[in-house]
């Protein structure tokens, strides 16, 4: 047997119960390896995942935990990689088909776990956006600090316990990492085109006619000053 083979063979018989282990012998060896495998996975889940974990019930919680990493195995060594998708996998989870609101829950949560462990930013070039002419506004890009995250919430998640009384009105969000504290900044529906428009590397031009388009009184001068004051705007280029 090759030694990919037997990893694979390895790495199933962990994952899955010991009756649909016969890969691997003698499974007796593995028992103890696989519970610590899978009680590692599973907290991880429950540390990353606080809000689905106490909507759930901790025990509900981790029986969905348990079918996820049945789906999606970890693929890296830090325990901080994993979960990305249990947005994807709770909308597909039959127990929690009758819960809505739970993928859009899951995709707040990682969001803000993600930033908690982005790199800090670069101090922004004051020297080059004094250069910038108008002219050039069409070439000019900024960008929002790295440890920052724009959604869209069909949901209102700064009142999680309204959740579950159908109210789904929409709201836009900046999830951002200030100090070491996240901040939930609420955003009006042209401040959400703007900045998308810049994470999606449009350029100053492209973003503000998005803006306006949406609010034909949105105030660019008054905006990107208190954006690159608060750092949610921390540098700039221009495209060639």
């Amino acid at each position: 047997m090759s030694l990919p083979n037997l990893q694979a063979e390895f790495a199933e018989a962990i994952l899955l119960p010991p009756a649909a282990s016969d890969a691997v012998s003698p499974i007796q060896h593995l028992r103890i390896y696989q519970h610590t495998i899978l009680s590692h996975l599973i907290q991880a889940l429950v540390d990353h995942y606080p809000l689905l974990t106490q909507l759930l019930g901790e025990d509900c919680f981790r029986a969905a935990a348990n079918e996820y990493i049945k789906h999606y195995p970890s693929t890296s060594g830090n325990l901080q990689d994993y979960g990305e998708y249990f947005s994807v996998f709770l909308a597909e989870y039959s127990p929690a088909k009758h819960l809505p609101y739970l993928p859009e829950v899951a995709r707040f949560e990682w969001e803000r776990h993600r930033i908690s462990f982005a790199a800090d930013p670069a101090e922004l070039n004051f020297s080059l956006l004094q250069k910038i002419s108008p002219d050039q506004h069409h070439q000019l890009h900024l960008v929002l600090h790295p440890a920052s995250c724009l959604m869209q919430c069909h949901y209102p998640i700064l009142q999680i316990i309204d959740l579950c009384q159908d109210n789904k009105d929409s709201m836009y969000l900046l999830m951002i990492r200030r100090e070491m504290s996240i901040a939930l900044v609420s955003l009006s529906f042209s401040d959400y085109i703007f900045l998308s428009a810049l994470y999606d590397n449009q350029s100053l031009a492209e973003a503000l006619k998005a803006a306006l388009h949406a609010d034909a009184n949105f105030q660019l001068n008054e905006k990107l000053s208190a954006w690159v004051q608060d750092k949610t705007i921390v540098d700039c280029y221009l495209s060639i």
